[in-house]
């Protein structure tokens, strides 16, 4: 699921979605009293959100000077 096949760098928007498919897969085997999938992809996604947020915090402005980005927050949908 994470990682893009063409090796670029994915939108947080897939990221997220992807997130949430995990949590209620984890929730849906939770409340069958299944045995819970491991959180390796979940972990690997949460890296990718904070590695995506890094990049996004050091664009570069107007005279190629690096500038702040303010990260944008995670949201519930």
């Amino acid at each position: 699921m994470s990682g893009s096949e063409d090796g670029g760098t994915r939108d947080r928007d897939t990221i997220e979605r992807e997130l949430r498919l995990l949590a209620s897969v984890r929730m849906a085997y939770r409340e069958r009293g299944g045995t819970l999938p491991s959180i390796t992809q979940m972990d690997a996604l949460l890296d990718e959100l904070l590695e995506l947020g890094r990049r996004a915090r050091l664009q570069t402005g107007r005279h190629g000077h690096p500038r702040y980005v303010e990260p944008v927050p995670l949201t519930v949908r």
